[in-house]
């Protein structure tokens, strides 16, 4: 059930873009659920009984919190990295206040069926990748774990194993760095450095020779890995 969320202030905008994703959702032949608010303290109520969504098309000018203090609210506070916002506004000077809330995209009123339509497009296609899953084994124990939860992979020094640490979990197993990457870097996952594989999706800011990652932690980043690290960031920008 893929869950969205509209918050804008605007009746006929919730009205358009409502219809407009039950067109194209229903001619995909896809489950869904919209949910309508409008405005930032129903939303912020539905957020704290714990209600979350896939998808928030966020109107930026709603009233007293704004759309980026929701956006800031869901990133910082919620520590939510998974719902994919679109921003709405008539208005297109907000690019550097929504560069930590990492928007999915960013929709110009009077809103075209178009842009709803590939932005969607976009959106699935990133949720799609993320609901796959890494499989591996603990002893005679299988286990997998969705893309979507993974931080990072890293080698345990003089040994064959790899540590996986999740967003709630660490687990150790026996692999190939080289190998999971190999099987991995086509879901927006990068390797700065041959003991480390990190989900770009979970980078807060890339440096000189390390990598800072939302949950604080650094990974190292070798000289030899600078460009290819940076032509992916370029990639992954240019896919949202």
């Amino acid at each position: 059930m893929l869950k969205i969320a509209i918050l804008d202030d605007d009746i006929n905008i919730c009205s358009y873009l409502e219809n407009t994703l039950v067109k194209i959702l229903n001619e995909d032949y896809l489950k869904f659920d919209i949910d309508i608010f409008y405005s930032c303290k129903s939303f912020t109520k539905s957020l704290e009984t714990g209600e979350r969504y896939d998808i928030l098309f966020l109107d930026i000018e709603i009233d007293e919190l704004t759309g980026i203090d929701i956006g800031k609210y869901i990133r910082q506070n919620l520590k939510d990295e998974i719902t994919k916002i679109i921003y709405i506004s008539s208005h297109t000077n907000y690019a550097m206040e929504l560069f930590k809330i990492r928007p999915i995209d960013f929709l110009v009123k009077p809103i075209k069926d178009k842009d709803v339509v590939d932005v969607l497009n976009i959106v699935l296609n990133l949720i799609n990748n993320q609901y796959q899953y890494f499989n591996f084994s603990i002893g005679v124990n299988k286990h997998r774990v969705c893309l979507k939860d993974i931080i990072y992979f890293s080698t345990v020094k003089q040994s064959k194993k790899i540590i996986l640490k999740t967003i709630n979990n660490e687990f150790i197993f026996y692999g190939k760095i080289k190998e999971i990457y190999e099987n991995l870097k086509e879901y927006r996952f990068i390797m700065p450095f041959n003991s480390y594989i990190v989900n770009y999706d979970y980078i807060e800011s890339i440096e000189k020779d390390r990598i800072f990652l939302l949950n604080k932690e650094q990974v190292p980043l070798s000289r030899y890995k600078i460009k290819e690290v940076k032509e992916l960031q370029m990639k992954f920008m240019r896919e949202i």
